[in-house]
């Protein structure tokens, strides 16, 4: 057997003899490491916690532990949570067994130490994910519980010396006060700096580690790289994050939490250029985080919970330039990918070609209304690539091109390809018909077939028959609403359509069936709508739906009786939603808005209010203001007379959206009766943003 083979046969016993070498090559790298003097904490810092101390309910205990007092950073440090309850059947301990977002939410950690020795790792990742414990287990009477959790998912030490933490703590509830917090007192840790061999060490350990065919190791190896979050583990972590393999997740909050984020911003622009770095939407979101300036952060959460309009403001503000800063870091790794295309082919080719093509990274604008131009689908070359390459691409890729963002690749280039597609498709089908595999996604595999038939047809010409397939296609039992497949023909009434399209409004009010009834409806059906959109206000049982389309489809037939009646069932108390219909008629449902707006509650001329800030034309900007004073009086800067913060509103997202909508062209006496209304530090936070906006 040649050693070539040899290798490939044993490489996992190799794999493994490598590791225990190296594990015993650990000992030795930690020798004659000092530990970090002691440090007492802070008078402020205790004092804090003995008054947090004092909130605490006097029949539960609740304190921490560690499994020693003494780590090197990098190093995993495991923290127990111990409650003991002395009130039977009183308390109650949440036991959620998983996390969407990387780190329960439950408990935070305030911590006392060398100045800069320590941060959040997943600061940056926990403001753009989902927070909050799922999973069994619900919650159980406390008696007494342990928790056992990692440190280092909520702080990552980044100086030797001595630190001292305390738990501040919700999963302690009563049926009563579902809300309250626990607060132990302080624990003492030590950390060292260990040896740059021992970190290096450790890193090619956990590297060799992600290898493995076993899940569990994999899994093990990858949270401690993040932990120990060398510049190693940063060139492990990018040949993961763009992938769909285990360890993706992981990789991309250990670049997020990285100790320097320069170097790994470095690193992730390099692996742009290289053919054996994937990419991806995760790739391409994981450097947004990386590349968002820590100041923007800090002014983010200056003002996080703040509870003044001017506070709501600026955090407003702060949150729209770190996505604005997220979406430029990510147009340059797209630029970067466009200049290399000579140097990628295979699958890398395919999923850049995705990602310049695909319209998800060209976001609406701050302070502009129009979203930017994909100015890659430009390029012919770049259209004649994409197709070349269709064929390795994902099902969830294809499907996005074929509809959202078919008119970037639409080449004639395309016909052979969609062809190939078409019978692809079809002999998977029919496949999966006779062995009937649970992995198979019929319905995804459906979708790009249509989308493929549609689209043929187009490049073809064949408006005739294009019109035909889409019509039988409305017309099936239970059609599959793909919106873009909906919307291949242009807006025009169907006679045909008419009982289908009935019929699926009768079975369900919201969404695509409404839709498709302002498109494509014609008026014999207008009796049987408007019954059932009275039906539907009439019940009391309903909550407040989007009537935008239904009323926008009676709008094309009877204006005037259209407008009083959605007047009336406004000011009779309806709930009902009206963007859609703003956006379709903007001038007339500004006018209703303005007509009924001092007749309602104030939390719905508030919900008003916004509405016109973001979607109006501006010609009824006095009325707006004068709706505003109302409210100003009522609710001065968001608090009714009880004291209560009650911002029906909105005002600070209210002044923002003034801003950013451009048709709002305040002359000098309409910005200076707004100015009239606003407190002193509402209008000087409201005048340094519309500098800001009319500079751009």
């Amino acid at each position: 057997m040649k050693i070539k083979d040899r290798i490939k046969k044993y490489k996992y016993h190799l794999l493994g003899a490598i590791v225990i070498i190296l594990v015993f090559a650990f000992p030795f790298t930690n020798l004659f490491v000092s530990y970090p003097e002691n440090r007492e904490p802070s008078q402020r810092f205790l004092a804090e916690n003995a008054e947090a101390v004092k909130k605490n309910v006097p029949d539960v205990e609740f304190w921490i532990t560690t499994d020693k007092s003494r780590y090197f950073i990098g190093e995993e440090i495991r923290i127990k949570l111990h409650f003991k309850s002395r009130a039977m059947g009183k308390y109650f301990i949440d036991n959620s067994t998983y996390d969407r977002s990387g780190r329960f939410n439950t408990s935070e950690y305030i911590i006392d130490g060398p100045e800069k020795g320590w941060a959040d790792p997943l600061e940056r990742w926990q403001y753009f994910s989902m927070g909050g414990g799922l999973g069994q287990g619900g919650s159980e009477d406390l008696t007494m519980a342990d928790k056992d959790y990692s440190l280092n998912d909520y702080v990552r030490f980044d100086k030797l010396g001595t630190y001292h933490i305390y738990c501040k703590t919700s999963l302690v509830t009563t049926r009563q006060s579902p809300n309250m917090h626990m607060v132990s007192l302080p624990l003492k840790i030590c950390v060292s700096e260990p040896r740059c061999l021992n970190t290096y060490l450790k890193s090619h350990i956990f590297g060799l580690m992600t290898c493995a065919p076993n899940d569990k190791i994999r899994a093990y190896s990858f949270k401690k790289l993040r932990y120990l979050s060398s510049h190693k583990a940063m060139h492990i972590f990018i040949k993961f994050v763009g992938t769909r393999e285990a360890g993706g997740f992981e990789s991309a909050r250990g670049l997020v939490g990285s100790r320097d984020l320069e170097y790994t911003k470095k690193v992730m622009l390099s692996g742009l250029t290289t053919s054996d770095i994937e990419v991806s939407d995760g790739y391409l979101f994981t450097f947004g985080l990386v590349s968002l300036p820590q100041d923007m952060l800090d002014e983010m959460k200056k003002v996080l919970n703040g509870q003044s309009t001017a506070e709501s403001l600026r955090w407003s503000f702060a949150f729209e330039k770190i996505s604005e800063s997220r979406n430029k870091a990510e147009m340059q790794c797209l630029d970067i990918m466009f200049e290399n295309l000579k140097n990628y082919s295979g699958k890398k080719l395919a999923d850049v070609c995705f990602l310049l093509l695909h319209d998800t990274h060209y976001e609406i604008l701050f302070f502009n209304g129009t979203p930017r131009e994909n100015k890659y689908a430009q390029d012919e070359s770049l259209r004649r690539k994409i197709a070349v390459s269709f064929s390795l691409l994902n099902n969830n890729q294809k499907s996005d091109l074929l509809g959202e963002s078919w008119q970037n690749i639409s080449c004639k280039e395309f016909e052979p390809v969609l062809k190939d597609l078409i019978q692809d498709c079809k002999d998977k089908l029919a496949y999966n018909e006779k062995h009937e595999s649970e992995s198979f996604d019929e319905r995804g595999m459906r979708e790009i077939l249509e989308f493929a038939r549609i689209r043929l047809l187009q490049l073809q010409g064949k408006g005739k028959e294009l019109r035909e397939m889409i019509i039988e296609y409305m017309k099936k039992p239970s059609p599959d609403f793909n919106r873009e497949i909906l919307l291949s023909l242009k807006d025009e009434t169907l006679p045909e359509l008419d009982d289908i399209l009935l019929q699926n409004i009768r079975k369900n009010m919201d969404g695509r069936a409404s839709m498709l009834i302002r498109r494509y409806a014609t008026s014999k059906i207008l009796p049987d709508v408007v019954e059932l959109l009275e039906k539907k206000l009439a019940d009391k049982n309903n909550s407040s739906f989007d009537a935008g389309e239904i009323l926008a489809y009676m709008m094309k037939y009877q204006k005037e009786e259209t407008m009083k009646c959605l007047k009336e069932s406004l000011v009779a108390g309806k709930e009902i939603r009206l963007r859609d219909l703003y956006i379709l008629y903007p001038d007339e449902t500004e006018e209703i808005y303005i007509d009924v707006i001092g007749e309602l509650d104030d939390k719905k001329a508030g919900s008003m209010l916004l509405d016109m800030a973001r979607e109006g034309t501006g010609r009824n900007l006095d009325g707006m203001l004068s709706e505003f004073e109302v409210l100003t009086k009522k609710h001065a800067e968001g608090f009714n007379e009880s004291g209560e913060y009650k911002d029906y509103v909105g005002r600070g997202y209210f002044l923002l959206l003034l801003l950013q909508n451009k048709k709002m062209k305040f002359s000098q006496a309409q910005k200076d009766r707004l100015f009239s209304l606003l407190t002193t530090e509402e209008k000087k936070v409201f005048e340094e943003l519309m500098q800001i906006s009319e500079k751009l």
